[in-house]
């Protein structure tokens, strides 16, 4: 299953795409597309899969993704689960309009982009209230308030990349096919995920062509990324719940606490006890 390419059509009377994202869930559907998409994540949590990198997302979370850049947010938990998203093509305004001496800033972050970025706290709630009234803007004050949120997220105090440098460029179909059908395999499995010889059997290919080409897809081992498939999923569960650890161990799919504690130090840098402190308790 290569990312399905998605067809996006402007708002009427306007040269790019804007809109409210409101579901009981957001399910995983890997795709891409030739615009940039700016996506405020308003209510919900779950899990953002952008080229090679999975992280939790929960609300208040600001991410700019280039062109063709695979992705996908799948959510856990209740509903709502709702996002304020824009789509814009980089040459929506005209081949040369960033290009301009007064756009500079702009331009840097639009490239640095095609890896996606995650905006840092402060710069996502700086501009939080002009894109949740996005929506219900006409074709040329959305258009101005885009300006001024890219405007504004350039000069921030930075943002963190998400995919692997091998992501700023597209995938071959044939490789992003193979890929997209491993990751939808993990997911199904979730958190009981086949082995490397079992998922390699899916695309099909032997054992080891399937080391190579996982290892070159997503700047990991296989292993490696099913470790960070189950923190991932138990980060959630520790900032959301009070379910003792063993627990917690035993939903993400680990062999054992000790086993847990280990992966989770080595990708989070502390202990799961440290990482639940960080939260205020649920409810």
């Amino acid at each position: 299953m290569r990312p399905a390419r998605e067809a996006i059509q402007p708002n009427p009377g306007a040269s790019f795409f804007w809109f409210r994202r409101r579901e009981a869930s957001f399910p995983f559907a890997w795709h891409c597309h030739p615009e940039i998409e700016l996506t405020r994540i308003v209510a919900g949590r779950g899990r953002r899969f952008v080229g090679d990198s999975v992280e939790a997302y929960r609300p208040g979370e600001l991410v700019l993704l280039g062109p063709d850049l695979p992705h996908t947010w799948q959510s856990e938990g209740p509903g709502p689960h709702a996002a304020v998203v824009v789509q814009f093509r980089p040459d929506f305004l005209g081949a040369g309009f960033f290009a301009s001496p007064e756009l500079g800033p702009v331009r840097a972050l639009l490239e640095r982009a095609r890896r996606g970025l995650r905006f840092a706290a402060g710069d996502a709630e700086a501009v939080a209230e002009t894109l949740d009234a996005l929506p219900e803007r006409g074709p040329p004050d959305a258009l101005l308030a885009l300006l001024g949120i890219l405007h504004r997220l350039a000069r921030g105090a930075g943002a963190t990349p998400l995919a692997a440098p091998g992501h700023a460029e597209p995938a071959p179909a044939a490789e992003a096919a193979r890929l997209g059908r491993v990751l939808a395999l993990l997911q199904a499995r979730f958190p009981a995920m086949p082995s490397q010889r079992e998922a390699a059997a899916e695309i099909p290919m032997n054992p080891a062509s399937f080391a190579r080409f996982f290892g070159r897809a997503m700047g990991r081992t296989y292993s490696a990324y099913c470790n960070e498939l189950r923190v991932s999923e138990a980060c959630r569960r520790l900032s959301e719940t009070r379910e003792p650890l063993a627990g917690i161990a035993e939903a993400c799919g680990f062999a054992s606490q000790a086993a847990f504690s280990r992966a989770f130090r080595r990708l989070k840098g502390m202990s799961p006890r440290a990482y639940r402190r960080a939260f205020p308790s649920p409810g």
